[in-house]
């Protein structure tokens, strides 16, 4: 019997405590197992790797309920193949994603490019905006993040 499912793969943040679907679905089938090591598929271990940052950096204070603030970060690829990347945004507390810009990037080995989130806030306090980059070829993963102090 040949079945199909479809699995959405997940990028763990922050210790077990938070927990992000990205937009991609990978397809697995009965008769052909995923594989169990990136080296049985043919990929070479440190092949694919990425690095999102900045890492724990704080972004401007902003005035609570308010909208349209946008942060940076730079996605790599460290690895030394070319990777597909998906990209998605995470806030916590008193920050929400509205958009992230662009949702996916292809990057050759050592290559960066920025990718622009774009937030709201509510009420004062602080919250925490994270970008996650997942790799489409294999599971590396990073994210980075801003802490976002809110003012009343």
């Amino acid at each position: 019997m040949n079945s199909t499912r479809r699995v959405s793969p997940a990028a763990c943040l922050l210790g077990a405590t938070l927990f992000f679907l990205l937009p991609v679905a990978t397809t697995i089938s009965a008769q052909e197992p995923a594989p169990q090591n990136p080296a049985a598929s043919g990929i070479q271990p440190g092949a694919h790797a990425v690095s999102v940052t900045p890492d724990a950096a704080t972004a401007p204070e902003r005035a609570a309920d308010t909208g349209g603030h946008t942060a940076t970060f730079t996605v790599t690829n460290t690895g030394t193949e070319a990777d597909i990347y998906e990209l998605g945004c995470m806030a916590v507390a008193k920050v929400r994603c509205e958009e992230t810009n662009p949702t996916r990037l292809t990057l050759d080995a050592g290559q960066s490019a920025a990718v622009e989130v774009t937030y709201e806030v509510g009420a004062p306090g602080a919250g925490l905006l994270s970008l996650v980059a997942f790799s489409s070829l294999t599971r590396a993963t990073d994210s980075g993040s801003y802490r976002v102090p809110v003012r009343p």
